[in-house]
């Protein structure tokens, strides 16, 4: 029985040790991106007019936020069911955003940076 144990200790321990990769982008993180944008994707449908309106008024929320929050918002769900489908590929540079902000709404505008 302490010979099993001990025989499956070791092997834990010698994998722990080696170095984990620095990377953020993983393809777990590229998975969860995708299904994020896939899901909050349309919210920038909301959140683009309230950006323009912010810098430029209500007329730039109107003229300019409503047709770039429907754009976004198309882009990003496209862009996230992309993201599930190659999550096991390096693509591109190694896992990284396609979009930025990788995203629907950045942390910034939620105070939490």
């Amino acid at each position: 029985m302490r010979k099993w144990m001990l025989l499956s200790v070791i092997p834990a321990l010698v994998l722990a040790s080696f170095p984990h990769e620095c990377s953020a982008d993983t393809m777990f993180r590229k998975l969860g991106r995708g299904g994020i944008n896939v899901l909050l994707g349309g919210t920038e449908v909301v959140y683009q007019p309230y950006v323009q309106g912010n810098e430029d008024g209500f007329l730039g929320a109107i003229a300019e936020g409503i047709p770039r929050g429907v754009f976004m918002a198309i882009a990003r769900i496209g862009i996230g069911a992309y993201e599930i489908l190659t999550f096991p590929f390096p693509l591109p540079d190694n896992y990284g955003p396609i979009l930025m902000p990788e995203f629907p709404v950045p942390r910034e505008s939620q105070g939490l940076s």
